[in-house]
């Protein structure tokens, strides 16, 4: 976001606690709703994270991922999980995929039928949890490599949904 490069289009909403129940993304999903025509262009939801899957092996990995069931006028269509997984692998070079993650908010997302997945940064613990006061080490280089990727991830997924507008036109 610094650096200007988030496509127009796209909805950035900091949420917490999803060890709590994720009531962060219930109030943006609650916001949302009230607000009829964002909720109608929902085509992905990005759930930022940290891991500690693969430190000092990958700058970031993508896990947890839920397919909307309804297609029905959805620019972003997938059969299954692998079908997203492809689609995420057309920008990304050597994405690690976890496919047994620890729970995070998007089935919260998922619940409300949107496709969503995790883009994880690696970090190292400190302590015994990820959550105590001792908290988690983060390499730089990872952290520079997390958000071009990310950067690199929105910009394609922007490219791919304009052009599928394009040709509905």
């Amino acid at each position: 976001m610094l650096w200007g490069r988030i496509p127009e289009q796209t909805l950035i909403v900091f949420t917490g606690d999803e060890e709590g129940d994720s009531r962060g993304a219930e109030e943006a999903m609650a916001f949302l709703g009230e607000h009829d025509p964002l909720w109608q262009n929902i085509e992905v939801v990005i759930s930022l994270d940290l891991t500690e899957e693969f430190y000092g092996r990958h700058h970031f990995t993508i896990e947890n991922f839920s397919i909307e069931e309804d297609h029905s006028g959805s620019l972003m269509q997938f059969n299954s999980a692998h079908g997203l997984q492809e689609y995420l692998s057309c920008f990304l070079s050597h994405p690690a995929f976890i496919k047994d993650a620890e729970g995070d908010d998007t089935w919260e997302y998922a619940e409300h039928d949107v496709n969503c997945f995790t883009f994880c940064l690696p970090c190292k613990l400190l302590g015994s949890d990820m959550h105590d006061s001792e908290g988690v080490a983060i390499l730089t280089e990872t952290l520079h490599e997390y958000a071009e990727a990310l950067a690199l991830l929105l910009k394609g997924i922007h490219n791919d949904l304009k052009i599928k507008k394009e040709i509905l036109r």
